[in-house]
């Protein structure tokens, strides 16, 4: 019988992108209207989020949306939802955007925006943007962003995304879970006795330097596959459950190991394939972290695991080999 213990030692660091949830806001200039969608995703340094612009009027309404801008930094634009009465007019003066433009009955008087949504009379566009996070309150500005083919502006108000005053709720990570444990480690057991050399203890083999995984999370369960190149566990799975406590994770897992196992004093060692079970705790932590008011998700932990590999060697003997784990992880996405 034989140890396996590893050693792990953090070496990547990254930020989270998060999905959180503000208040609905809605500015008007009857009978048209713009509405800020309350889910938001944070990145690094970008703020995602969705307007949806509504014309109740006869009017044609055009949102340049170059001149949408969050904070102080214009908005770049992801996409436009597609809905029957919704268009994207491709950029700059084209055949195809003039040829829509006549399609559609509109004779601009003025040359618009080389980005642009028109959304026709009594419809509606949501539009998903990306604007620079900065610091302090955060707020949508639509100064000249928003008018009517005929030239006419339409004044929206601003529309502010998060506060102080009023922080993102329901903070959580993306649903895809991603993580990486960096490691090093060893097989260590007893040495076989011989002529030559006093029993004592030797190490066989490294388990490997990195295990990766990748899954779905939920608030209260989360199933991943596991990865580590090199001996130890080759591929395997888990399942959790948070047991009332974000923070704490337990796992249950089975999977595949690959170790050298000595056959006879003299050999060297062979690579064998063993699997077993594994049982885990996972404690997540994370230093403080503002954004928006908020701190991120967590994405920092450590653990440990405890469980065992059955190995035949090919004389045809079943080894068991214990196998404790531990030390700290990091979350990508």
């Amino acid at each position: 019988m034989r140890l396996v213990a590893c050693v792990f030692v953090l070496g990547a660091s990254c930020a989270l992108p998060f999905i959180g949830t503000t208040q609905p806001r809605v500015s008007t200039d009857p009978p048209f209207s713009v509405r800020l969608e309350p889910q938001l995703q944070v990145e690094r340094a970008h703020l995602v989020f969705e307007l949806t612009f509504t014309n109740d009027s006869d009017d044609h309404l055009v949102v340049d949306l170059d001149a949408v801008k969050l904070g102080v930094h214009a908005v770049a634009r992801a996409s436009v939802e597609g809905v029957p009465s919704s268009f994207t007019v491709l950029p700059g003066r084209t055949f195809f955007g003039n040829t829509f433009l006549r399609v559609g009955g509109l004779t601009p008087e003025s040359p618009l925006p080389e980005r642009y949504v028109v959304v026709l009379a009594h419809s509606k566009a949501t539009v998903a943007v990306r604007g620079a996070l900065e610091d302090g309150p955060l707020e949508v500005r639509f100064e000249g962003a928003v008018f009517a083919v005929d030239g006419s502006v339409v004044t929206f108000g601003p529309l502010r995304v998060v506060s102080p005053e009023v922080p993102l709720a329901d903070v959580r990570p993306s649903t895809v879970r991603v993580g990486a444990r960096v490691l090093g480690g060893a097989i260590v057991g007893p040495k076989p006795p011989s002529p030559l050399t006093a029993p004592g203890t030797e190490v066989i083999t490294w388990t490997g330097i990195v295990e990766g995984f990748i899954g779905v999370w939920t608030r209260w369960v989360e199933a991943q596959l596991v990865l580590r190149p090199g001996f130890g566990r080759v591929i395997g799975a888990e399942l959790g459950v948070r047991p009332g406590l974000e923070s704490l994770t337990l796992l249950a897992g089975y999977g595949f190991d690959a170790f050298q196992v000595r056959i006879s004093p003299e050999s060297t060692g062979a690579p064998l394939l063993g699997h077993g079970p594994r049982w885990s705790v996972d404690f997540s932590f994370d230093v403080t972290q503002e954004a928006l008011g908020v701190k991120r998700p967590k994405r920092f932990g450590v653990f440990v695991i405890a469980g065992w590999s059955w190995v035949s060697n090919s004389l045809g003997q079943t080894q068991l080999l214990p196998i404790i784990e531990g030390g700290l992880r990091v979350r990508l996405l």
